[in-house]
């Protein structure tokens, strides 16, 4: 609990003028709705870009297809998971084909290339301590 609202999603300006955010703050490519109105938003901002540190969403965001996560398993012990999701065509927030939009096998494919990512591009290994030493 604290003064500001927003839990683990809250945000605030740095000393840089910059925002500087609680949490983890991922935002997927297939948050279609969440960019298409940041995009809007930096849009109306850029009609004064003296005012506005960041003239562009994309200077905000940084792609990134290599994604890699930690959990614990146990007493010293990690299961690590890495995957790379490769990029889709266009930007995250721009419309989609309408013939794809909310058809079946639009969402098919979708699930397909998701399912063929996670099963051969996915790399998982277990690590832990003992004695010092290091094992997979």
């Amino acid at each position: 609990m604290g003064w500001r609202l927003g839990g683990k999603g809250a945000s605030g300006r740095g000393q840089a003028g910059r925002i500087e955010e609680h949490g983890l703050h991922l935002w997927l490519g297939f948050y279609d709705n969440a960019f298409r109105l940041l995009r809007e938003c930096y849009d109306e901002l850029a009609g004064d870009p003296a005012g506005f540190a960041v003239a562009d969403w994309r200077e905000a965001f940084f792609p990134e297809s290599n994604i890699g996560l930690l959990l614990e398993s146990g007493p010293q012990t990690w299961l690590s998971w890495s995957a790379c999701f490769p990029p889709h065509p266009g930007l995250p927030g721009d419309d989609i084909d309408p013939a794809e939009q909310f058809s079946l096998v639009g969402y098919l494919r979708r699930a397909i290339a998701l399912l063929r990512t996670l099963i051969f591009g996915v790399e998982v290994t277990r690590r832990g301590e003992t004695a010092g030493e290091l094992h997979d």
